[in-house]
């Protein structure tokens, strides 16, 4: 059973542009099951049933693991039975099972312009850090692109000239444009800050940590959130919360969805559509807030 997971490694790694934290998501859940099925006495992947993922999901919630964990390792679990159909010619059609757990559509979080305003404006930009910081979340909102192709941008991805980056990572539309205000943020990060950043080091990604290093997704993670508490913003924000705004905020301005969908890189329109879900609700919300006799604005 190892040696298939192996395997599944190795395709992914070769044959997928996927990130290393993705593919190593998608090992840890596969070999949490695969150790399931041998604590449990099985010693085939071809032994699974409905019955059994059923009862490796209960196992799952007995031990306390939310229901969005429990949906993503269900859905690493088909990829690599996806994968074993093909290259092992398994036949095992777990979509065919009935009664798994269902994901809740749950519309994208977003804030709103004031409260991106807020975020922005409240940085320290007299400092070397705070600089750097205005620029990565001034481009990540500029863009909607998402975390992990922010840190991975490289200098010559950037181009100040045609006012864009270019996001090499993804399949099809992967040059996105920006804003004069972005650049003008952008040229301070490149002109004071990130100098700093290399003085005793070589590197050729565009967003660097305090010590020169390339910034990770946890490091940025934690920027958000300090900042968010600097800023008395009362809202759970994280980067994706960005990038959804980006999307909510182009549509309440009149966006076209194929456009967004390309700014997005999403594979299927579906996925856009629950940002016009969102930006319904909230001006149904508004509108209700404004206008209903018992909530009506004074």
């Amino acid at each position: 059973m190892k040696s298939k997971i192996k395997e599944f490694e190795d395709y992914l790694k070769k044959n997928t542009k996927l990130s290393d934290n993705t593919i190593s998501c998608y090992l840890m859940d596969i070999n949490q099951f695969s150790n399931y099925l041998i604590n449990n006495g099985f010693k085939s992947f071809s032994d699974i049933t409905n019955s059994i993922l059923l009862a490796f999901c209960a196992s799952l919630q007995s031990k306390g693991t939310s229901q969005a964990t429990i949906l993503r390792k269900i859905s690493s679990i088909k990829k690599f039975y996806g994968y074993l159909n093909i290259r092992h010619n398994l036949g095992i059609d777990i979509n065919s099972f009935v009664d798994l757990p269902k994901h809740k559509k749950s519309l994208p979080k977003f804030v709103n312009s004031s409260e991106i305003n807020k975020l922005l404006d409240t940085l320290d930009t007299t400092t070397t850090k705070g600089i750097r910081d205005r620029a990565m979340l001034e481009l990540l909102y500029a863009t909607g692109i998402k975390v992990s192709e922010l840190v991975e941008l490289k200098l010559f991805d950037l181009s100040m000239d045609k006012l864009e980056i270019t996001c090499n990572a993804r399949d099809g539309f992967n040059t996105l444009p920006f804003s004069k205000q972005t650049k003008e943020v952008l040229r301070e990060y490149l002109n004071k800050s990130r100098p700093k950043l290399t003085a005793a080091k070589t590197n050729d990604h565009l967003f660097l940590n305090m010590k020169g290093n390339i910034m990770t997704r946890q490091g940025f993670w934690k920027i958000i959130k300090e900042q968010v508490v600097k800023a008395g913003i009362d809202k759970d924000i994280c980067p994706n919360t960005l990038r959804n705004s980006f999307a909510v905020h182009l549509i309440n301005n009149g966006a076209d969805v194929m456009d967004i969908k390309d700014m997005m890189g999403h594979s299927d329109i579906s996925t856009t559509n629950a940002y016009f879900e969102a930006a319904k609700s909230e001006k149904l919300r508004r509108a209700i807030t404004k206008n209903h006799p018992r909530t009506k604005e004074k």
